[in-house]
């Protein structure tokens, strides 16, 4: 495995295969089981992260390199990782479009139409700067949209004839007067005052050999470039370069397998280039006419044809979009058009515009060219994370979840006994985590206990323990309707936590209702109620539909989030949203990191006790055999092991306990560090399991499991037919005439209508059926009398106090009482 490079536990991303859905996942390399095959037949196992294992080609895999999160010799119970969030000043972007003007040929003779046609284009959010290849010299089209021409090609430029090899074909579609002009690449910059980048210097390298096809040189080819910086700065800088190389339509026709080795030393001779003028915090853009990568022309030679795409992975260069985002770019239906950045830096949003008619899609009216302008914006978050700044924040890498649940506590005990004990437990509990070291708080307004924790931190800070100005809080709202509501929601957070400010705010409301609240949110950081801001879950609108979403959303806000809130533990890598929050620069803030064992348990008291002894060795991530033997080997619990994943993926921990030895133990997570094999193993585990599922259907009274990954739920399901013997799935129910009559008290509890009827439907049945799954369960719980409805030994629970259940219980949520 050496041999090739690569090793047990590298991360890799899959590249150049002929089922393009599969390029650009990645996956992990599994140790060799036969390694002289492996060898012989040149592939390796990968574990896809989606949970598949592949034999896949070495030539078809790229090893994947993190930024380093620290190890155990420099990470530390104090570390911090930087926040950067930009409240008034926020993070800029930069929109870049690259656009082939196929020297004019099809563009609009009208003015006035072309110049609809160019407002057009450039409408909504207008292009910074734009990229144009095969213009002609002297037209400058965009002048009268408001933009500058910074530079062209003209020096290292030939004439539209030669350019063409003489093609009178091609010729024809335009004036005599321009077969003599040179075809050039142009840069243009926005001219308005909303323009956030300046000009720091341009300039133009030819790149093309003297390579002869056939009895004729190759048109020679160049590349311009242009530095930027943010107006008012002096760097980190982006430098973009724009080039059309080898593979006009008649090279890709005739020559393009000849061609392969050139064009990839033009990509590299570019690279080259922009090492000579950035240093390592600039971000390097390069963007063009790539030609043939696929469709007709790139069939036979498929390696060829993707010959500057390899050269670029190779040099550790990434693409900002693929055909799974823009399908086709010109006339022939295949993309051509493309950028890539010499880190990874994923555009927010990607846009082809309309102005080529593309075969197999629909026809326009107007046609601008034979290729589609392609847009996209970038944030300059993570260029500018690597540079000093003024709005950035540290937080602790490791802090205290204090979301106090009723199944948190055991004890059988009055109302106001209840809440004082809840009280005690969290100011206990805060006192063994300030006295461990811990300096980051979670909160929200859900939480029960959130006024206990407000007084506990306020006697801390009043008796000195620690300043205000040492203590991260993280403040989650969960009402985001409209301005009023997310105003009345941040006065309840800062009263109860008793404190002027949060560091960060986080929208924990649905994904789908975060962009219209989004600019009320951006108000209470202008307030100054907030520091930071943040988001929640977004990966609950499924696989790829999140990452779309979300860097929709991105583009459209002024001050961007600088936490991603996400149930994230073995069990739940939620790897997608994790690596676009890496790329972005935002950072993960990983709640549930051992997966809510007392949620999970909820479930488990639904299932019988031969059910629930083999599910939680799959369901629960502190008695998973796999982090048990890793623990072995390092002398560690299961907890700190599934933490200690958690913490070198680069993210943010909130480990949630009321006992004060699991506290300390949830710190001592810093003097051990886990291989690159171990860390494969634990993410391999991941089954889609999400605490809260479970804890919902644990009030179902059923053993109906909630959605997970379908080799994990066609496990869980082998578990409760083992067990129930070769059945249909369900209990078998006598045939019954009619309703079996309840007691009048449990009646009423489940409400009734003018007739005296018990309203069913409130109780969670669809039909009264006594032998029901879970029938007496709901019972005992709708009325106090323990979960098997006092039929018999089972678990008691407090009495009735005016027809409900005390003891914090509280009004019992529908659910309780038997949703489905």
């Amino acid at each position: 495995m050496e041999e090739w490079g690569f090793a047990a536990g590298d991360e890799v991303e899959l590249r150049g295969l002929s089922k393009l859905e599969l390029n650009g996942q990645r996956g992990t390399v599994l140790s060799l089981e036969s390694p002289e095959q492996a060898r012989q037949l040149g592939r390796l196992a990968v574990m896809m992260h989606s949970g598949k294992q592949l034999s896949l080609k070495v030539s078809n895999l790229l090893k994947v390199t993190h930024r380093s999160h620290g190890s155990a010799c420099d990470l530390s119970l104090h570390s911090r990782r930087k926040l950067v969030s930009t409240p008034v000043n926020h993070a800029p972007q930069l929109a870049v479009m690259t656009f082939n003007l196929q020297h004019l040929a099809n563009f609009p003779k009208d003015p006035s139409i072309a110049r609809r046609r160019l407002m057009e284009l450039t409408s909504g959010r207008p292009p910074d700067l734009i990229a144009i290849q095969e213009g002609l010299e002297g037209i400058d089209l965009l002048a009268q949209v408001g933009y500058s021409k910074l530079i062209s090609s003209a020096v290292k430029a030939v004439p539209l004839r030669e350019a063409l090899y003489g093609d009178e074909a091609a010729l024809e579609a335009l004036p005599a007067i321009a077969h003599e002009s040179l075809m050039v690449n142009e840069f243009y910059l926005r001219s308005d005052e909303e323009c956030a980048w300046q000009l720091e210097g341009t300039g133009v390298e030819q790149i093309s050999s003297a390579v002869s096809l056939g009895d004729d040189p190759i048109v020679p080819r160049s590349v311009i470039w242009a530095k930027l910086c943010l107006k008012g700065t002096e760097g980190p800088c982006v430098f973009v370069m724009n080039t059309q190389l080898s593979g006009s339509r008649i090279e890709d026709e005739r020559f393009l397998s000849e061609l392969a080795d050139e064009r990839s030393r033009q990509v590299a001779r570019c690279a080259d280039l922009a090492s000579q003028h950035t240093t390592e915090d600039d971000l390097v853009l390069l963007v063009g006419d790539f030609g043939a990568v696929s469709g007709p022309f790139g069939l036979d030679v498929p390696q060829a044809a993707k010959a500057p795409l390899n050269t670029l992975e190779d040099l550790g260069w990434s693409l900002a979009y693929d055909e799974s985002v823009v399908p086709a770019s010109c006339l022939f239906g295949f993309l051509s058009d493309f950028m890539a950045t010499n880190r990874k830096v994923l555009p927010l949003s990607v846009e082809a515009m309309a102005t080529a008619n593309v075969i197999g899609e629909a026809a326009i009216d107007v046609p601008l060219s034979d290729h589609q302008a392609i847009k996209a914006v970038f944030s300059m978050q993570p260029l500018l994370s690597t540079a000093p700044s003024e709005a950035s924040q540290d937080i602790p890498v490791l802090g205290f979840g204090s979301h106090f649940l009723p199944e948190d506590l055991q004890e059988r005990l009055s109302d106001e006994e209840y809440y004082q004990r809840v009280d005690e437990l969290t100011r206990e509990a805060l006192e063994a985590a300030f006295s461990c070291g811990v300096r980051l708080l979670d909160s929200g307004n859900r939480h029960m206990n959130q006024q206990s924790l407000g007084r506990a931190l306020e006697t801390a800070i009043s008796k000195g323990v620690l300043k205000r100005s040492e203590v991260f809080l993280c403040g989650r709202i969960y009402k985001c309707k409209d301005r009023e509501q997310i105003r009345g929601e941040v006065d309840m957070l800062l009263s109860e936590l008793k404190v002027d400010y949060v560091d960060v705010l986080v929208a924990d409301c649905p994904p789908e209702q975060v962009p219209s609240a989004w600019p009320f949110f951006e108000e209470v950081i202008r307030d100054g109620r907030a520091r930071c801001l943040g988001v929640a879950n977004f990966d609950l609108l499924g696989p790829k539909v999140c990452t779309e979403v979300f860097r929709s959303f991105l583009s459209r806000v002024k001050v961007p989030p600088a936490v991603m809130a996400l149930e994230v533990h073995p069990l739940n890598s939620n790897i997608e949203m994790c690596d676009l929050c890496e790329t972005l620069g935002i950072q993960v803030l990983a709640y549930a990191p051992l997966g809510s064992p007392a949620k999970m348990e909820s479930f488990m008291k639904v299932l019988t006790k031969s059910d629930a002894r083999e599910m939680r060795r799959l369901l629960k991530v502190p008695e998973l055999p796999q982090l048990e033997q890793i623990a072995q080997r390092h002398g560690k619990s299961t907890a700190q092991v599934a933490l200690r994943w958690n913490l070198q993926r680069g993210h943010i921990v909130i480990p949630k306990s009321w006992n004060p030895s699991h506290i300390e133990e949830n710190t001592d997570v810093f003097d051990f560090s886990l291989s690159n094999e171990e860390m494969a193993k634990i993410t391999k585990l991941h089954k889609g399991v999400r605490s809260e599922r479970f804890f919902q259907a644990s009030f179902t009274a059923s053993k109906a499991l909630p959605r997970m990954t379908r080799d994990a739920f066609d496990e869980c399901q082998e578990i409760l037919k083992k067990i129930r013997g070769p059945t249909t799935g369900t209990f078998a129910r006598p045939s019954l005439d009619g309703p079996v009559p309840l007691p009048m008290e449990v009646a009423q509890r489940g409400g009734h209508d003018a007739s005296g009827k018990v309203d069913w439907e409130k109780l969670g049945f669809h039909r009264p059926v006594e032998e029901e799954p879970g029938f007496w369960r709901r019972m005992g719980l709708a009325t106090g009398k323990g979960i098997d409805g006092g039929k018999g030994k089972g678990q008691r629970f407090p009495w009735l106090k005016d027809g409900l259940p005390v003891g914090g219980k509280g009004v019992p949520h529908p659910a309780m009482v038997g949703y489905r």
